[in-house]
């Protein structure tokens, strides 16, 4: 269902191919924040190793301050971490006695490079030889969300680790052209408009592989934001986040924003259509 240019609904089937909005939160950390090592927020399955280790020493071990630490099989064993997104990493804190270290990343888990201004050559990362948690020294900010890692000199090569930063704001991969996420004036969030036309539920997937969800307008200054953002494009029609799917006859907001602000309907005489799931 959907927005029509004289203010009333109109029907939308949810595999009609439409352009789409999503929406997520501003980084709340000067891009310095944790990304999940630590605290589990990135999973055990998005933790893996070239070469296959006890599990006392395996993959799972990485994590900082974890009671054990990963400990590479082979001169060539690597860690590879997928961060479930792409982020601006402008910190690595690590855990053990190897002071240099190696790293290769990459946007699609197939294509990876090394660090450092050579392309066919990784430029090792020094580091304190501590079992107490501390940074790689000289750590120039990258683009990744997969990245390997790999300890290449010290007495014990053992390691637990972090990642530090934020979410990268131009992710763009696997036939999608380049869309930057912009930032809403005078709130906590930021949208990506994206001009692929997908159906409803895939556009809502890919929204989420992004940390983030279909657009939802549950403030004035949202509304407002958006109606001046669309009203400067064609007049499109776009999915956003509202939806009966799980409850019938009770629409609500993907990204559970509460529907309480219906101010935006007036926004249709700008010509913009905003659709949504509707069973």
């Amino acid at each position: 269902m959907g927005m029509r240019t004289d203010g009333a609904w109109s029907t939308e089937l949810c595999s009609a191919p439409r352009r789409y909005i999503c929406k997520r939160k501003r980084a709340m950390f000067d891009c310095d924040a944790p990304l999940g090592m630590e605290n589990g927020n990135i999973n055990d399955d998005q933790i893996t190793a070239k070469v296959r280790s006890p599990s006392t020493t395996g993959p799972l071990k990485s994590r900082l301050r974890s009671n054990d630490a990963w400990c590479p099989q082979a001169k060539d064993d690597y860690l590879q971490i997928d961060l479930g997104s792409i982020y601006k990493i402008k910190n690595i804190a690590v855990q053990g006695l190897a002071t240099s270290y190696c790293i290769q990343y990459g946007k699609d888990g197939k294509t990876y490079k090394p660090y450092g201004l050579r392309a066919s050559t990784c430029e090792e990362l020094s580091s304190d030889a501590s079992t107490e948690p501390h940074f790689l020294k000289k750590l120039r900010p990258f683009i990744a969300r997969h990245i390997r890692i790999r300890p290449t000199q010290g007495s014990n090569k053992c390691v637990r680790l972090e990642f530090y930063g934020c979410l990268s704001e131009n992710l763009v991969f696997g036939g999608y052209r380049t869309t930057p996420w912009e930032k809403i004036p005078s709130s906590a969030y930021q949208i990506q408009i994206n001009h692929i036309q997908i159906s409803w539920n895939d556009a809502r997937s890919y929204c989420l592989e992004q940390k983030a969800d279909l657009l939802s307008m549950s403030t004035a200054t949202i509304a407002e934001y958006i109606k001046t953002r669309l009203t400067r494009l064609r007049p499109f029609s776009w999915w956003i986040g509202l939806t009966d799917r799980d409850y019938p006859t009770t629409y609500y907001w993907t990204d559970t924003s509460p529907v309480n602000y219906i101010g935006w309907a007036a926004y249709s005489a700008y010509s913009m259509f905003l659709n949504f799931y509707n069973r």
